[in-house]
């Protein structure tokens, strides 16, 4: 599962901390994909990560697949694994902020919901358009890192 087109959408947190999220998410991912979301906050990035179930799974057999006898695999697993939980969308397509998640994150009134690639994200506006203008990112280092040398848009 992939999103085919990135998606960005001002939206609104209700007081109870649910937030609807964007149809143009919800028809790409398919009526019945978007009912159960795997969620986690990343404070330090000051995001809420929303994975689609399917991506949650094929997420979870890769990490399945690692040998945990090596401590270092243990802790990578763990540190990729932990944190989650299973939200279900509501009747009316909102999911469920729980409250201390809200907080931590900053989260008032109004989010930004994104998705690329198999990832939904839930920003605080104002710190994904600081996140946008970033300017200390290397994007044409980070392209040629990707892409083995090949121009900045990855074509060769």
């Amino acid at each position: 599962m992939s999103f085919s087109t990135p998606h960005e959408k001002l939206c609104a947190l209700d007081a109870k901390g649910r937030v609807r999220l964007p149809s143009s998410i919800i028809n790409e991912l398919g009526e019945e994909k978007a009912k159960f979301f795997m969620i986690r906050a990343k404070r330090k990035k000051g995001i809420l990560q929303v994975l689609p179930m399917e991506a949650w799974e094929k997420r979870s057999k890769r990490l399945q697949q690692i040998d945990l006898m090596l401590e270092e695999n243990e802790e990578y697993v763990r540190k990729q694994m932990l944190g989650f939980s299973r939200v279900e969308r509501d009747s009316s397509g909102r999911i469920q902020i729980p409250k201390h998640v809200s907080e931590k994150l900053g989260f008032d009134g109004q989010v930004m919901v994104t998705a690329f690639a198999s990832l939904i994200e839930v920003w605080q506006p104002e710190r994904y358009y600081d996140y946008l203008e970033d300017e200390e990112y290397d994007m044409e280092g980070e392209s040629r890192r990707l892409f083995d040398n090949k121009d900045s848009n990855g074509a060769q």
